[in-house]
């Protein structure tokens, strides 16, 4: 029963347009949709759908999206036409290294680099080293980003 009502308040912020990240990509807390995933712009933070195959690696994403995942939280860090190097280094979009994306020793990251395709952009977090993203799958298609979001500040009320 328990389960059943932590999945209905689940479906109720999501649909009051509300966002519970629990995963260190992104500090854990709140997030608010502030715009449909075909808004999206690069830097934003958005939801992303990844492909069956790179969600079945990791287990741990429950049910959220169409093919039965759970979005992820990530930032947009390069969409069509920007620049992606990687290296041993990190990832540079646009030659700017991008904050803690050097690839992890125990997974080897994508052999992707050049412009990004159109209809594709760089899922990536600058927030966490450890962060499962585009380093290691390459880019992913547009239609995968499936909101954008802020971070819910919480204001003070009492002095």
């Amino acid at each position: 029963m328990a389960v059943g009502l932590l999945g209905t308040a689940a479906l109720g912020m999501w649909s009051a347009g509300l966002w519970i990240n629990t995963t260190p990509s992104f500090p854990i807390g709140l997030y608010r949709r502030v715009e449909p995933g075909s808004n999206a712009a690069q830097g934003d933070l958005v939801l992303v759908c990844l492909p069956r195959e790179q969600w079945l690696r990791e287990p741990r994403w429950s049910l959220r999206c169409p093919d039965g995942a759970r979005p992820i939280l990530k930032q947009a860090a390069a969409l069509p036409g920007a620049k992606v190097e990687t290296s041993v280094d990190g990832v540079r979009v646009d030659g700017r290294l991008v904050p803690n994306s050097r690839p992890l020793p125990t997974l080897a990251p994508a052999v992707t680099f050049g412009h990004v395709p159109a209809g594709m952009f760089w899922a990536l977090s600058d927030h966490s080293p450890d962060s499962y993203d585009s380093r290691y799958f390459g880019p992913l298609p547009l239609p995968a980003i499936r909101a954008v979001v802020r971070p819910l500040r919480w204001q003070r009320v009492f002095n």
